[in-house]
């Protein structure tokens, strides 16, 4: 909680991570030590995801996203290097997109098919792309779900 008496997640979940006034961080809270492209947050509504998946977003072009510097440390407070908060983008027309058109964030989010092939191509890890019902997203779009593989992060 911030001096006001705002909540950090309020933050995250209203896309304005670079408002905070510190850099946000995270650590595992189970023994694994798999470090995937996306890691899982406990369900909480932050996605972190690799630089190397960042980059194959970006070789393809795709749209609907921004990314903030987030520190990930090992439960002996040693950095993880290589990872930057991902939000999607609240609204429909973009490459990715929240999950069911979600105001806030989620740490699932759904991806334009060509963008789910694309991480797919690179070799995407501890990531799940699944099938999605496009009945149920925003019309006109051909929306794949992505979210991180079992993991560790709180």
């Amino acid at each position: 909680m911030l001096p006001d008496g705002t909540q950090v997640w309020d933050y995250i979940r209203d896309w304005r991570v670079d408002e905070l006034p510190f850099r946000v961080w995270f650590s595992p809270y189970n023994r694994s030590k798999t470090f995937g492209d996306l890691l899982w947050t406990g369900g909480l509504s932050v996605k972190i995801a690799s630089t190397r998946m960042i980059s194959a977003l970006r070789a393809v072009g795709c749209t609907g996203y921004r990314t903030f510097p987030v520190d990930v440390r090992r439960r002996d407070g040693s950095p993880v290097d290589g990872y930057v908060v991902l939000e999607t983008d609240p609204h429909p027309g973009s490459d990715l997109q929240n999950l069911y058109g979600q105001e806030g964030q989620n740490f699932a989010f759904v991806a334009r098919s060509h963008i789910a092939e694309a991480l797919r191509r690179h070799g995407a890890d501890a990531v799940e792309i699944e099938p999605y019902d496009p009945d149920a997203g925003p019309p006109d779009f051909d929306p794949t779900p992505i979210t991180p593989g079992p993991g560790w992060l709180t």
